[in-house]
């Protein structure tokens, strides 16, 4: 009973862990590190393809406009975190806030929000990070409690085990 109730329970942590993918990591290189812009800006245009979406936008500065374009995560990460391609659509107005690279008008973009103030999600809230980080030490915790555990029921029934087969066969 108690081998079958741990293969539940590890099964069931081992699917959770699969359904919380890792985000990968890309350095800001190509980007002025020290400085963070921010612009009032509108919307011209969302590319929702892989590797990252790109967001394309007008900033009008002293009556003068520029375009910019920035990228943001992967279309699945943005789709976690509620995004469809049309999240954002052409003449909606924004607050885009990033790292530009250098000597161009692209953002490394890290912070969006909309015409009413509101943040746009980018991703998963920090709770789906930290619930992640809890399950997989928990996963690993349940593997080795269930070793130990298969060990001491296998010495306690007096059940031929593995390493004793394997002693016997030598």
């Amino acid at each position: 009973m108690k081998g079958r109730l741990l293969a539940v329970g590890v099964g069931a942590a081992g699917m959770l862990m699969l359904a919380m993918p890792a985000h990968a990591h890309h350095g800001g290189g190509g980007s002025d590190q020290a400085e963070t812009r921010t612009f009032a800006a509108t919307v011209t245009a969302l590319q929702f393809v892989s590797p990252h979406v790109v967001l394309f936008f007008d900033v009008t500065t002293d009556g003068t406009t520029e375009q910019w374009s920035g990228w943001l995560r992967a279309p699945g990460a943005l789709a976690r975190a509620g995004w469809t391609r049309h999240t954002l659509e052409p003449g909606d107005r924004i607050t885009v806030q990033g790292r530009s690279e250098r000597g161009s008008r692209f953002l490394q973009i890290r912070k969006l929000v909309d015409g009413d103030g509101r943040p746009i999600p980018l991703s998963r809230s920090a709770l789906h990070g930290a619930l992640h980080c809890v399950l997989h030490g928990a996963l690993h915790a349940l593997i080795r409690s269930g070793a130990r555990l298969a060990r001491r029921s296998e010495a306690q029934s007096g059940a031929v085990g593995a390493s004793q087969i394997a002693a016997h066969r030598r």
